[in-house]
């Protein structure tokens, strides 16, 4: 390049925001393509429907085009407000309307029952009974979970006056067993088809899973339990990005919990909600990783990847579509975590063949499909540094290479077909938060990276 053509380069550069050094970090990744650590469930993207209630103005109403962009394959209709019937009660229509809803997604219905509602054995059979039929006179279903969060009916439910609920103040481990076993049994023998998931615990594994599973397997066909890992002030960037070991370890420990307890029985895993926070409180959310931000939907991304390697895992379900806190993936506008789970459900293959934390800031996730057709996500949560990455194959994707740099506090994702003739690369970055991720194709990427012979020689903000 001559020292005129430098200049009018350097002049590009110096009139956009820099975010990342010159000199890129270089990295070496190998992939053993041939070794397939998990196959992914089918269900594995799921969501949770909320929030319905006309009395408090339906948010998601509306939202069906923008959610059909997810890729969602497992809606669950539940939560404490189905379990209570507050401040809607379950009637055909908001169910029809809940079925209309997955049909324009293109998702499978999971539906909760109510137990909560109710005082006495007869009224929850009754109840469920009643519901189900009505659904299934009206369109396929499978999946049926009983109760909403039991381990905390005594010391939330009971104790808010809305609800109507105060006999549940003693409501123990046994009560659910003995409620969840004889909706379930009822369920079963009129519709034997159908899959009954309990426990949609709320964070009491070790008091509850033990004695559920032990007391309620012969009724059970999976169990389901809520993962939300801090509260409203533990939300900051570096308890999100020091999250992946203790994902794992609460896999690990929920896993053995199940195992343990099962008698032989093989019992799969919903993670029927999940986000960074129970508490979406917007005068809470005021941290950098709160619901919302980048950095919260980089430990989304994070949780998808790991929960991904977990065996018998079969849907992972977030809270929520649209409300009027800050969980849910839309505001009305679309929130990070949307583009974070647009990205992995648009280009995520069925088996998972590599899981690595290479600094504690560089993740990376890689799939294939059947047909040795690849995808590998790399969660960069360094905020300063950009990673030159260099993927060496073995056993898959001819044994070759491929090169690229990923940006600064970042989730990048790159596509390569069997024969490599056909590579992409995304890139999705917190200057990107509002707009979603761009690929190599997009102009925008092309300003954003400035090339040179040797690669790429600095990028910019957009």
């Amino acid at each position: 390049m001559s020292f005129k053509n430098k200049i009018a380069v350097l002049s590009l550069i110096s009139s956009i925001p820099v975010f990342a050094q010159e000199v890129p970090i270089e990295i070496n990744i190998k992939i053993k393509g041939d070794l397939v650590i998990n196959p992914v469930s089918s269900h594995f993207f799921g969501h949770n429907y909320w929030q319905w209630c006309d009395k408090w103005e339906n948010m998601t109403s509306g939202t069906e085009s923008k959610i059909s962009e997810l890729n969602v394959k497992l809606l669950r209709f539940g939560g404490i407000n189905v379990d209570v019937e507050y401040p809607n009660t379950l009637t055909n229509s908001v169910i029809t309307e809940f079925n209309s809803y997955c049909k324009a997604i293109g998702a499978e219905p999971m539906f909760q029952v109510p137990i909560a509602r109710f005082n006495n054995s007869s009224d929850k059979i009754s109840s469920a009974l009643r519901l189900v039929k009505y659904y299934k006179s009206i369109n396929k279903l499978t999946y049926v979970s009983i109760g909403n969060e039991p381990d905390i009916y005594s010391v939330n439910l009971a104790a808010n006056p809305d609800y109507k609920v105060s006999y549940l103040s003693k409501y123990k481990l046994s009560d659910y067993c003995e409620d969840f076993n004889a909706v379930s049994s009822a369920l079963k023998a009129a519709h034997p088809d159908l899959k009954i998931i309990g426990l949609e615990l709320s964070h009491n594994r070790e008091g509850w899973i033990p004695g559920f599973v032990a007391d309620c397997k012969d009724n059970l066909d999976m169990i389901s339990v809520h993962y939300y890992p801090f509260n409203a002030a533990q939300c900051t960037y570096d308890n999100a990005r020091g999250q992946f070991h203790e994902i794992n370890d609460f896999y690990s420990h929920t896993r053995k919990l199940i195992d343990q307890n099962a008698g032989g029985k093989d019992i799969p895993l919903i993670i029927g909600e999940t986000n960074i926070t129970y508490d979406g409180d917007p005068v809470k959310s005021n941290k950098d990783a709160s619901p919302g931000t980048f950095a919260a939907a980089l430990w989304f991304a994070d949780f998808l990847g790991v929960s991904s390697a977990q065996r018998n895992l079969f849907s992972v379900m977030p809270w929520s579509i649209r409300e009027g806190w800050t969980l849910g993936f839309l505001s009305p506008q679309k929130k990070p975590v949307f583009y974070v789970y647009k990205m992995f459900s648009d280009y995520y293959k069925n088996n998972l063949i590599h899981i690595e934390n290479i600094n504690n800031s560089l993740r990376v996730y890689g799939y294939k499909d059947d047909q040795d057709n690849s995808s590998f996500f790399i969660v960069n949560w360094d905020t300063t540094s950009s990673y030159k990455t260099k993927l060496s194959f073995s056993g898959i994707l001819n044994n070759s290479n491929y090169e690229c740099i990923v940006p600064p506090f970042s989730l990048s994702c790159i596509t390569l077909s069997s024969d490599m003739k056909e590579k992409s690369f995304y890139t999705y970055t917190k200057k990107l938060q509002s707009n979603g991720p761009i690929s190599e194709s997009d102009r925008k990427f092309k300003d954003q990276f400035i090339k040179k012979k040797s690669g790429f020689l600095k990028i910019k903000s957009i």
